[in-house]
């Protein structure tokens, strides 16, 4: 009784209220939610567990006064767990999401399978070549510092490029119309 006085009072009526539900409730959980599973902040977090090895190595090189090394390791941390890991997460998610489409298709069991292999496989893929990048970079640029900081700077604009493209106007959530949510 007392939430039906409160829709009345602050709404004026139930279809005022259930209106703007429908129109502007879905749209900022449409906007909020976005298109991925965790927000950028929360994959950092995730993958935290990287950096606290690198901070590992990191302090074992500052022990041993070699600032060199200590640096470079600093640069591959940052570069991995601020760009690399989340971006590598987002195109996963997005390859999972599109194949789970191809799936629902009508196709033979083969083509489905493929269609499974295909994020690990990508995901993989991803993360081996920016592995064998980083270590191109580090060995046959002659300057060491250098060859990371090529590494860090040519990772860092693709990756913020991948998570700014997948935050602009997609969403998993498509909010229903208040006609489709009556038929509901």
């Amino acid at each position: 009784k007392i939430l039906w006085e409160c829709i009345h009072l602050w709404f004026g009526s139930i279809e005022d209220f259930e209106r703007y539900v429908c129109i502007k409730v879905a749209r900022v959980f449409s906007q909020r939610l976005g298109n991925f599973l965790c927000q950028y902040w929360m994959v950092v977090i995730l993958s935290a567990p990287i950096f606290w090895a690198h901070l590992d190595m990191i302090a074992k090189a500052v022990v041993g006064e070699d600032y060199g090394t200590a640096s470079l390791l600093a640069v591959t941390a940052f570069t991995w767990w601020l760009g690399i890991l989340p971006a590598a997460y987002v195109l996963f998610i997005d390859l999972v999401a599109k194949s789970q489409r191809r799936q629902l298709r009508r196709t033979s069991r083969a083509l489905k399978l493929c269609w499974r292999a295909v994020p690990p496989c990508a995901l993989v893929l991803l993360l081996l070549v920016a592995g064998m990048y980083q270590t191109f970079c580090i060995r046959y640029i002659t300057n060491a510092i250098l060859g990371i900081c090529i590494f860090a700077g040519t990772m860092i604009i693709p990756c913020y490029l991948v998570w700014r493209a997948s935050t602009k106007n997609t969403s998993m959530f498509t909010p229903r119309t208040c006609e489709q949510a009556n038929h509901a």
